[in-house]
């Protein structure tokens, strides 16, 4: 979403600005789309502070948007608005946290409340060494300290700085390494009067912004015990925006989708549906087109060429009308080819669009195809997403359904390390291989089904589906539509049976090498209800 360097400017380097959000220049060159109410949360406002979970799929914009609200936040001088934490607990920390409390306990709830726990640290170190303090009067600071010299049952310790929520959470489990130490802590009475005493405190206060960000940024090294985790703060953040007392402390989060949709399979289900607090950056054919254009929009002038009255066109950005599809055999628009190969995504668009940026001071070459590279470029990309997704619908299977053995051994080897997901990536490209074409029907996905079940332990064609690998056929022969998943809708989390024919998306033919069936490209559309 964002253009890097000065407002009317575009570096050589990365003309469509940068992949990671964390580098993005937000001050110039956003995309708002804030007058497209019907869009969803890609429309949250940077000024929008009850947007508090930023739900998205990876590269949606989820730590751009939140960094646009912490800038918005900051602006105003009267707020207390802390840089974007980007550096989450250790992988480390959540497995040893994870393993204190088996499957067959509530995990969420445990890891709900080591986030209020730490939460509550954080702010008490703020107030007792941070910008807060000027607010604390002295009956208060010599309240809180009486929770860390042991009158209180030591919950806190001696702040020399404000500490970070993330650190907090480190702090606490690298201190209590039994079952029973740590649910002694978490559970102790002392906690009642910590809450009571920084909940007045917040109401004297000026309002305060925290922003966590990057939780996903270690997920594949223990899939199933950070997902645990990013549910147990999904929850605890609904909590915390339900009790007025906490209304004053603005805490922001950014989760990746497979959290929102594990917790809409949940008994919970109810409570999230349509809360006004949770924004979906879900991206459609027609947004994502809007940010290309835009996009588009931005470049140097000098990366076009042709008609300059018809603007700043796709066709005059690389110079080519259409694209020959050398598998299908047949000629497709630029813009409908490059779309058709990402996920529908700011980020595939910013990779792929930089990527073609690179192609445009060699097309004046007499020897130089610019449609062949156009052709080899979008095949590298679009590979580089299909590997990917594979390996997050991978994740999703490590997190949600371990191994068959339950020996703790056995569990040890699937935890903290990214080998077996990597091997399960790499089954699960052998299975899409083995159906060999991205075109096949309702009786080819019954006849696969059971053995991907007993070989995966889960339902893969659903798995495939919400991940949008895997889409079906609507319509009729002559005016087909190509529907995939929308993780916004509450009713989709199986892949429809109903149908007659399925499609992988084009990015698994470049990353896998199956076949194209039919002249028909598959031309993904996102479903929203």
């Amino acid at each position: 979403m964002i253009a890097p360097g000065k407002k009317g400017k575009t570096a050589l380097t990365t003309p469509f600005g940068e992949a990671d959000g964390q580098r993005m220049f937000i001050k110039d060159s956003f995309v708002s789309f804030e007058h497209h109410s019907g869009w969803g949360g890609i429309a949250t406002a940077g000024n929008d502070f009850a947007a508090r979970l930023l739900v998205g799929r990876k590269g949606s914009g989820k730590t751009v948007y939140l960094r646009r609200l912490r800038a918005s936040a900051a602006d105003d001088s009267s707020n207390l608005a802390e840089e974007v934490q980007y550096e989450p607990p250790d992988t480390e920390t959540i497995i040893s946290f994870s393993r204190l409390f088996s499957d067959s306990e509530s995990q969420l709830e445990w890891w709900a409340k080591l986030w209020k726990r730490s939460v509550l640290r954080s702010l008490a170190s703020y107030a007792m060494a941070g910008e807060l303090a000027q607010h604390v009067d002295p009956k208060t600071l010599e309240s809180l300290n009486e929770f860390a010299n042991g009158k209180r049952g030591r919950l806190l310790r001696d702040f020399a700085a404000p500490v970070a929520t993330y650190r907090q959470m480190d702090e606490i489990v690298n201190t209590h390494h039994s079952r029973n130490s740590m649910v002694e802590y978490l559970q102790s009475n002392y906690w009642s009067d910590l809450e009571t005493i920084l909940s007045n405190l917040l109401r004297k206060s000026p309002p305060i912004f925290w922003f966590l960000d990057a939780l996903d940024e270690h997920f594949e090294r223990s899939p199933r015990c950070w997902l645990k985790c990013q549910e147990g703060l999904f929850y605890q953040c609904i909590q915390f925006m339900r009790s007025a007392h906490w209304n004053r402390l603005h805490l922001t989060v950014s989760l990746r989708d497979i959290v929102f949709a594990s917790m809409m399979r949940s008994e919970h289900r109810s409570r999230f549906a349509g809360d006004s607090h949770i924004r979906l950056l879900n991206w459609s054919h027609d947004s994502i087109k809007e940010f290309l254009k835009t996009k588009l929009e931005n470049l140097d002038k000098r990366l076009f060429v042709g008609d300059r009255k018809k603007g700043r066109t796709i066709e005059n950005w690389l110079g080519v009308d259409t694209v020959v599809n050398l598998k299908r055999g047949i000629c497709e628009p630029i813009g409908q080819y490059l779309l058709r190969h990402t996920r529908l995504l700011p980020r595939d668009i910013v990779i792929m669009g930089n990527r073609l940026c690179g192609l445009i001071s060699r097309r004046e070459d007499a020897q130089f195809d610019m449609e062949a590279e156009i052709r080899r470029h979008v095949h590298e990309a679009a590979s580089v997403f299909g590997r990917e997704q594979f390996r997050i619908c991978a994740n999703e299977i490590v997190s949600a359904y371990m191994p068959r053995c339950a020996a703790e051994a056995c569990r040890n080897v699937f935890v903290g390390s990214d080998d077996f997901t990597s091997l399960v990536a790499a089954e699960l490209q052998a299975f899409v291989r083995s159906i060999g074409t991205d075109r096949f029907s309702r009786s080819k996905v019954d006849g696969v089904r059971s053995v991907a079940q007993e070989k995966f332990d889960c339902d893969v064609f659903s798995l495939m589906w919400r991940n949008g690998l895997i889409g079906y056929v609507d319509g009729s022969a002559d005016n087909e539509k190509f529907i995939f998943y929308d993780y916004d809708s509450l009713n989709s989390f199986e892949l429809p049976s109903e149908h007659r024919e399925y499609v992988f998306h084009p990015i698994v033919i470049d990353a896998t090498g199956i076949e194209s069936d039919g002249s028909n490209p598959v031309i993904p559309y996102i479903w929203i209800p």
